[in-house]
């Protein structure tokens, strides 16, 4: 994955072939793996999920017996508190958080929305918290250790070894256990790890894409066929827009898509997502929905967290990274204008759709002053329906389109939610008294 000498963001040169194939594989393995749904996609998920903390053991025992392996691991346990005082920190910090816990991207959501009315999701998303920061610190451990020993070797300190961004792992980390002894098998086994890593964040990004079509567009799941087409179609278009990053350049491509596509678009999503469900569905309807869920009545603490502090915390991050914003560098490169205008169309893609679809909804509303038109707006569908009718349907669209594998529909009807065999369900909305009762990626 290392630039060529003479390599730019303008200046790309040709298509490695090897990493091409690499990943024309990874992208039909995952659109293998979706194509019957979460039930497939979800039993990959137990081997891509646990196999790689296999290989972060390995790499941890065999890391931490190196010569110089202590000074890169007490260089990533001791913190340098004044470094606290600087806005990148937290914006960095705020971006690899959204990152790792799959924030504000739709796969939560998605993968969630799969689950039984009665599923604990308080305890999910405690536990999910808890396992993301171990496994952090966890492999945290494995690469400093190695780029201790790398340091140790060069004689040179940790940080001026240290690359930050995706050059830490396709750069650095990779030259760092070529100069363990047997470097083939350590190398071959953090990239099969990488490999595994990256499946399994595709296959949750493709059925989080294939979900949210299949919700909108339910003609696509009466047939199997439909589904697996699509589902190739955004296999290759991803194949497709994945060629430049295989280029002798291609660093500096992903550069540019790290900082732009994964920064301050996910920021900005997430405060829309705090003010849509705390301030437009109403955090006492959520709230309501949570405590129907697990039975029991939940702390104000999260009231308050979820309407005034997540959102407002977000929002001071968001705005001091933009006013002390800095065009992306790859190394001791700075990138052009042209280059730094792609990177902000790259962020406005995902941030305007929500801004016009808003507007949309809005010239459609009902009403004849702003108000009215805001208030109806706004007004979530169920207590539309909740006026005209004991209850509603709604067509489910997660099955792959055979009728002996309709697995999707969820009845919400009293206390025992399974999966059903049907193509349509009917909730009474004694049920939705405190609000919608399915999940947010049916809303």
């Amino acid at each position: 994955m290392a630039e060529e000498p003479d390599s730019s963001i303008g200046n790309l040169g040709y298509v490695r072939w090897r990493l091409c194939l690499c990943l024309l594989l990874a992208w039909i393995l995952v659109a293998i793996f979706v194509s019957r749904g979460i039930k497939s996609s979800g039993k990959v998920s137990y081997f891509t999920a646990t196999f790689p903390y296999v290989m972060l053991t390995v790499l941890v025992v065999k890391g931490v017996t190196l010569p110089g392996a202590l000074g890169g691991v007490m260089y990533f346990l001791v913190p340098e508190w004044n470094r606290l005082l600087s806005p990148d920190v937290w914006f960095h910090a705020a971006t690899q958080l959204f990152y790792s816990l799959n924030l504000a991207w739709g796969g939560m959501i998605t993968m969630s929305s799969y689950n039984d009315r009665k599923h604990n999701c308080y305890r999910d998303a405690i536990v999910i918290n808890l396992v993301s920061f171990a496994t952090s610190l966890y492999a945290g451990i494995a690469v400093f250790a190695i780029i201790g020993f790398m340091a140790n070797e060069y004689n040179l300190p940790v940080n001026e070894v240290v690359k930050s961004g995706p050059a830490l792992a396709f750069v650095a980390y990779p030259r760092a256990l070529s100069l363990m002894p047997i470097a083939p098998l350590w190398t071959s086994l953090f990239f099969f790890m990488l490999f595994l890593l990256g499946i399994g964040s595709q296959m949750v990004c493709v059925e989080t894409i294939i979900t949210g079509i299949m919700d909108n567009w339910s003609f696509l799941v009466r047939r199997w066929q439909y589904r697996v087409a699509a589902i190739f179609v955004i296999a290759i278009v991803g194949f497709l827009l994945g060629i430049p990053c295989t280029t002798q350049g291609g660093m500096y491509v992903l550069q540019l898509m790290d900082h732009y596509s994964a920064g301050f678009c996910v920021l900005v999503i997430a405060i829309f997502e705090c003010l849509a469900i705390n301030w437009i569905y109403g955090s006492k309807k959520m709230i309501g929905n949570v405590e129907m869920m697990l039975g029991r009545p939940l702390n104000v603490w999260w009231r308050i967290s979820w309407k005034f502090i997540s959102p407002l915390l977000i929002l001071v991050i968001l705005i001091f990274s933009f006013v002390r914003y800095n065009p992306v560098v790859y190394g001791d490169k700075s990138y052009p204008i042209w280059a730094d205008a792609i990177g902000w169309m790259l962020t406005l893609a995902s941030n305007i759709p929500i801004v016009v679809v808003a507007l949309i909804v809005f010239a459609k509303a009902k009403g004849n002053t702003f108000i009215q038109k805001w208030r109806n707006a706004i007004r979530p569908k169920i207590d539309e329906e909740s006026e005209r009718r004991d209850t509603f349907d709604f067509k489910t669209t997660r099955d792959i389109g055979h009728d002996d594998m309709l697995e999707s529909g969820r009845t919400l009807d009293g206390a025992n939610s399974h999966l059903m065999s049907a193509n349509e369900v009917s909730v009474p909305l004694r049920t939705l008294s405190d609000g919608l009762e399915i999940t947010p990626a049916h809303v």
